[in-house]
């Protein structure tokens, strides 16, 4: 009895005594739970659990590069992981255009599990020669400052190739990450100098996808 009295004493000794010190080991417990829920370092701890419901192998491509770069990886995530932008409710239906003919088609590609898209894109020639893009069943990850550019390369790999020869041609930025989209060309367009349409984030000098386009009209 006596003992089983002493052990009583000293549970509730040491019950008293955590009580009174929680304020000073309560930081550790919470770093450690914290340090837990990280899965990826640097990444808002609100996050870390959009990004563990990424499929793995985008997982693995993230943290793949982060090894390598640390800076690109941290931001492509972050654009990932926010709300997908639609594109301008006026662009989901056809545009009205005069007489057109399909000058060059082409289907965006996947480059790797977080460089990708889906959907075509196709340049109409108009009767009095002007020319309009469209983006159809377009989607792609969320992805920071993304510029619509053609390019003279069919498959571009690098910026410095999509810009061969300097006949690369910016022509506005991205309208959406999901949703069909228009957009009007400059008249300065020279279709036998286009093979590609490449969607590329200005602030990371990346190319996310690109569309071969073969060309009808020359």
């Amino acid at each position: 009895m006596a003992r089983l009295r002493l052990i009583v004493l000293v549970i509730g000794s040491l019950l008293v005594i955590a009580t009174y010190t929680f304020p000073l080991w309560q930081p550790l417990v919470q770093q450690e739970t914290i340090a837990q829920e990280i899965a990826f370092p640097g990444l808002a701890v609100d996050l870390q659990d959009d990004f563990l419901s990424l499929p793995p192998e985008q997982q693995r491509a993230y943290l793949s590069l982060r090894a390598e770069q640390p800076e690109t990886a941290l931001a492509m995530v972050n654009a990932a992981l926010q709300p997908r932008r639609l594109a301008p409710e006026d662009d989901q239906d056809m545009p009205d255009m005069n007489a057109p003919i399909t000058a060059a088609t082409g289907t965006f590609v996947t480059l790797d599990p977080i460089r990708f898209a889906r959907g075509t894109a196709t340049i109409f020639q108009q009767a009095d020669g002007a020319l309009l893009m469209r983006f159809e069943d377009f989607a792609m990850p969320n992805a920071p400052d993304t510029m619509v550019i053609l390019s003279p390369v069919s498959d571009p790999q690098t910026p410095e190739e999509m810009r061969t020869n300097d006949a690369a041609v910016e022509i506005e930025p991205l309208r959406g990450s999901v949703g069909n989209q228009n957009y009007v060309l400059p008249n300065t367009v020279d279709l036998t100098q286009v093979r590609s349409v490449v969607i590329y984030s200005q602030q990371l000098d990346l190319i996310y996808t690109y569309a071969p386009l073969f060309v009808r009209v020359q």
